[in-house]
């Protein structure tokens, strides 16, 4: 499955139910691979996030609190052309598989 340069505006009204703060612009990339051959699972995540700028906060008294703020000048230092690239990769060893309903 795959999202390019999906506008991360348009999941403002999630951010501010979580976590009161609106996202003022953004673009994401996201690339899902899942495959499964000889009972092994192998997975590989890519998410890319450009130029994320969190916007205004919101009074959400619902709202998690978390250091948001921080962690968005923290990531922007760290990214280089604010371009933030998580990569995860994984396989595992199916050992049983079964469907109950």
């Amino acid at each position: 499955m795959q999202f390019r340069s999906f506008p991360l505006p348009f999941i403002s009204p999630y951010m501010v139910e979580f976590s009161g703060d609106k996202i003022e612009k953004g673009k994401m990339s996201l690339d899902l691979r899942y495959q499964v051959k000889d009972k092994q699972l192998n997975a590989s995540n890519e998410l890319i996030i450009d130029q994320f700028e969190l916007g205004e906060k919101v009074d959400n008294p619902d709202a998690v609190k978390l250091p948001l703020r921080l962690a968005a000048v923290h990531l922007k230092i760290k990214m280089v052309g604010s371009v933030l690239i998580c990569r995860l990769k994984a396989a595992w060893m199916i050992l049983s598989l079964a469907w109950v309903s």
